[in-house]
């Protein structure tokens, strides 16, 4: 069982940022597709900015870790464990994986203004891996477990055991 050790948004405000957020960038979004109707092939490139706005939507929730993955605290018998969950990076990478598929379906589907579409796909393609796909890498193994006797920690410096019986440190 884990609790949530950190309290987050009320959902109904989460959603509410999230659904501004949406229709901000799809009134925005036209910007990156060219204005002849006839270089679209008369499709509606409102489909393209709901998906580049969709596109938007997922780049926060990848960064916005605390949407999706809360963070929380594992009580295993008389331990504390605080962990970098594993799952929790490989979820984010497969949801990140969806913004490059959204870019190639609108690069292809519509005549887009190529400056535009390149500084909106960087944007949503590059700030997620820079920003949290990078250090969540980065403390891959990190963790501190708590028990009555020990505290276990590791990061990317240090690792070791302090006893709290006897006051003995023992790190590596």
């Amino acid at each position: 069982m884990a609790k949530i050790i950190r309290n987050t948004y009320p959902k109904q405000i989460s959603f509410g940022l999230l659904l501004l957020v949406f229709l901000i960038v799809a009134f925005l979004a036209h910007r990156i597709f060219e204005v002849h109707p006839n270089l679209n092939e008369g499709k509606n490139t409102y489909y393209g900015a709901l998906l580049v706005s969709a596109a938007v939507v997922i780049m926060m929730l990848v960064l916005w870790e605390e949407f999706l993955f809360p963070i929380h605290v594992k009580l295993d018998g008389e331990e504390v464990v605080f962990r970098n969950h594993r799952s929790k990076l490989k979820k984010q990478a497969l949801i990140f994986c969806l913004i490059p598929i959204i870019f190639v379906v609108v690069y292809n589907l519509y005549a887009v203004n190529l400056l535009g579409f390149i500084i909106w796909a960087g944007i949503c393609i590059i700030s997620p891996i820079a920003g949290k796909l990078i250090s969540g890498i980065k403390n891959y193994n990190d963790f501190l477990k708590l028990t009555d006797d020990t505290i276990e920690y590791k990061n990317n410096e240090k690792e070791g055991v302090y006893e709290l019986k006897n006051g003995a440190n023992s790190s590596d």
